[in-house]
């Protein structure tokens, strides 16, 4: 018996020894613990991990890109080419992300120069400003449909380009509004669940005090034949003596 509690005790401590190694690098210093970052190859490749650091230069060179795949013949915008066009590392789907946040200055100073109505154009804000972090949060199927259905819609990319960032955003407050309706299905859930269980112990409670009144009915039962026979006892009794 003592040779067992002292086994756990002793296995308790080396593992503990263990750990402070590990956390201080002694040893298994190439091992993978929990704080190790997630190899490349097991990564998901739905969300972009890290946000590609876009120059002056290389967003000028997008956007130059974009404009000249975009007069071509296709329909859709050869990202993998745009990407080859860029260089610097860049990736189609970094390609994708970094047209969504581009600033078309000469788009923007000819609509200036149009005839506007009463209601600001829609050219006048600024859609860098306004996703800045939704394309870099976003899904890279998301931002790659929704780019593609923009551009297949229009050929101009000032036009391609609010209609994706629109779509991200209807995308995202849909996917907001589900995670929303999921969150309250849980909440009412829980609260019915706690709910039946309340009425369930308010059941158990009524049938503790059904079980109290018939045991003191069957007292009061007993109590009044036990007072019936001591007053026949009484009756019948002075009667004979």
């Amino acid at each position: 018996t003592l040779l067992r509690r002292s086994i756990a005790g002793d296995a308790g401590s080396l593992h503990r020894l263990l750990n402070f190694l590990v956390s201080w690098g002694m040893v298994n210093e190439d091992a993978i613990n929990d704080s190790t970052p997630t190899p490349k190859k097991l990564r998901s490749e739905g969300r972009s991990t890290t946000q590609f650091p876009w120059t002056v230069r290389l967003r000028d060179e997008l956007a130059e890109a974009v404009v000249a795949e975009s007069r071509k013949d296709d329909e859709d915008i050869d990202w993998k080419a745009v990407a080859a066009r860029v260089g610097g590392g860049t990736t189609a789907a970094d390609c994708e992300r970094g047209f969504l946040t581009l600033s078309f200055e000469e788009a923007r100073k000819q609509a200036a120069t149009m005839e506007r109505s009463i209601t600001p154009d829609a050219s006048e804000a600024d859609v860098g400003s306004v996703v800045t972090v939704l394309p870099d949060t976003g899904d890279n199927t998301v931002v790659g449909a929704a780019i593609r259905t923009a551009v297949k819609a229009t050929q101009d990319v000032t036009k391609a380009q609010k209609a994706s960032v629109a779509a991200l955003l209807a995308s995202k407050s849909l996917a907001t509004a589900q995670q929303q309706e999921e969150s309250l299905s849980f909440v009412l859930a829980e609260l019915n669940e706690k709910r039946m269980q309340k009425i369930e112990n308010r059941l158990a409670l009524l049938d503790d005090l059904e079980g109290m009144l018939e045991a003191e009915r069957v007292a009061l039962e007993l109590e009044r034949r036990d007072l019936y026979t001591a007053r026949c006892r009484h009756w019948f009794g002075g009667g004979l003596s």
